[in-house]
């Protein structure tokens, strides 16, 4: 039997390589050719962060591995072991089958799911109108932080709300990096609301990116003081009820760079003309989490820069390619009345090497992991 497995083997695996150079057809890409199993070559650092369910999947494969190596020993001897043996092989088999049932129960293997659907992460329910949770409060429904209308009182002593602060303060190198990448998806700078001439920043997205829309809650921090405001809009049209997240900050001096950049005399959002000087592979990674969707069949990613002009947008295809040696196509949408970025799969490797150090983990799913 010995002998059988060693020249039947050996010549079983040269038949079928024989068979696949005759029919097979040789299609290679980037994601083919890399080097490693996940398709895209090494790009940054081992120590920066990941999700935990990568290493524990890493760990249970690792166990389950050498556990089935046992198996080995009961194949070549399988006509020479005893009744005995084979039924505490059988057993074995049984337990790791169990432990395998009880992993998948658990969910432990579901490492793809956005960690904002699991059960220890639970994304906040809508709120009825005008009610808002609020992270100063120390009861998210204590009267005493609201007024009769559901408005809530500011925070008497509070420092941002003081005329100094708002005027001089100043954005972080980062956040001025990140503001870039959100104004050129759905961020929106409104026009002067205070008597200090300064701005205000506001953010919207559906309630499935609230843990994202938390993080960037997280990084404008100083320039916030209320929680982001939940709620619900009907769709005439549809008839649907759509649940949203809000974010928006005082109005800051600091702010008023960037309207003048980003929008036009009337109002109208635009893309700067140096707008090459001004997006950074951080930009790019929070211009793709904000406007941007991976599309599963041609394995690209588009931008949506559907309120942008021809040639607004033929600006940016030139920058991508100049500044970050990535070809973008523009593709007409809805009969021509829209236009959008593709990077198809061949710029899908340099793509993420550039943008993945810094996309949030919630995002991930935007670049098809």
């Amino acid at each position: 039997m010995l002998l059988f497995f060693i020249l039947f083997v050996p010549l079983f695996v040269l038949i079928l390589l024989g068979v696949h150079m005759l029919v097979a057809t040789s299609n290679p890409d980037p994601a083919k050719i890399a080097p490693y199993e996940c398709g895209f070559s090494s790009f940054s650092d081992a120590r920066q962060k990941f999700q935990i369910s990568f290493f524990l999947v890493a760990i249970l494969f690792l166990v389950f591995d050498c556990e089935i190596l046992f198996l080995y020993p009961l194949v070549v001897s399988l006509y020479h072991v005893s009744f005995l043996g084979f039924w505490i092989a059988m057993i074995f088999i049984l337990l790791l089958t169990v432990g395998f049932i009880y992993e998948l129960g658990i969910g432990v293997l579901d490492y793809a799911k956005s960690p904002s659907s699991s059960s220890s992460q639970k994304t906040p329910q809508p709120l009825p109108k005008g009610v808002r949770f609020y992270s100063t409060s120390s009861s998210p429904n204590d009267p005493s932080k609201f007024t009769s209308d559901s408005k809530r009182k500011r925070d008497k002593g509070n420092i941002k709300y003081t005329f100094q602060y708002r005027i001089n303060q100043t954005l972080t190198p980062f956040q001025a990096e990140v503001l870039i990448g959100l104004l050129l998806g759905d961020a929106c700078i409104q026009a002067t609301v205070s008597k200090i001439g300064g701005h205000r920043l506001t953010i919207r997205h559906s309630m499935e990116q609230y843990e994202y829309l938390q993080h960037l809650h997280e990084l404008f921090e100083d320039l916030v003081v209320q929680s982001l405001a939940l709620g619900k809009t009907l769709d005439n049209r549809t008839k649907e009820t759509y649940f949203w997240c809000n974010l928006h900050t005082l109005s800051f001096k600091c702010f008023a760079y960037y309207r003048k950049l980003f929008y036009s005399e009337t109002g109208v959002k635009i893309v700067p003309a140096n707008i090459g000087e001004l997006l950074t592979p951080v930009g790019l990674a929070y211009w793709l989490c904000d406007d941007g969707h991976f599309q599963k069949a041609g394995g690209g990613v588009y931008f949506c820069t559907d309120s942008f002009s021809l040639v607004e947008v033929e600006l940016l295809v030139s920058v991508l390619k100049k500044h970050f040696n990535l070809v973008g196509n523009i593709h007409s949408i809805s009969n021509k009345k829209y236009n959008r970025i593709y990077l198809g799969i061949s710029e899908m490797e340099t793509f993420r090497a550039l943008v993945t150090p810094h996309l949030h983990p919630s995002m991930l799913y935007k670049l098809g992991f």
